[in-house]
């Protein structure tokens, strides 16, 4: 079963505009909002849509309910790439947001993920309902 998506134009862009998934980061000293940054990039299916033609489509993020955990300087969340495809997982500064890292892993997480042990430079994530896959992102 194919999880739920946003309800679309007949051109096949969702009637809202975009960012269409984000992630946003909070200061906790101050409750002020320390970024916002929209998770995976801009679809194919939207970037290449021809009712955008000329339009500079900034990123709109994918749209997806992402998985995510934290260590003890980033986020790590993983969604699809651009053509909707390919699962990648990303690393973010948790001060800034910017990214810091990205790698392809086989299937999307969809049930989670784990730090084994904080000394190696794995994520564990659950991407099957009995397949887990360790990943090399740099953890520290």
């Amino acid at each position: 079963m194919a999880p739920p998506r946003a309800p679309r134009h007949d051109s096949g862009l969702p009637y809202f505009k975009p960012p269409y998934s984000t992630i946003t980061g909070y200061d906790m000293n101050t409750g002020e909002i320390a970024f916002q940054i929209p998770t995976g990039e801009t679809p194919d299916r939207i970037r290449n849509n021809p009712a955008v033609a000329g339009i500079d489509v900034e990123d709109t993020g994918t749209g997806n309910a992402v998985t995510m955990i934290t260590t003890a300087n980033m986020l790590v969340y993983s969604d699809m790439d651009h053509d909707g495809e390919t699962a990648l997982l990303y690393a973010i500064d948790k001060k800034t947001g910017e990214e810091v890292g990205r790698i392809e892993v086989p299937a999307q997480s969809r049930y989670g993920m784990s730090i084994l042990d904080a000394r190696r430079t794995s994520v564990h994530h659950l991407a099957e309902r009995s397949q887990a896959y360790g990943d090399g992102l740099p953890l520290r």
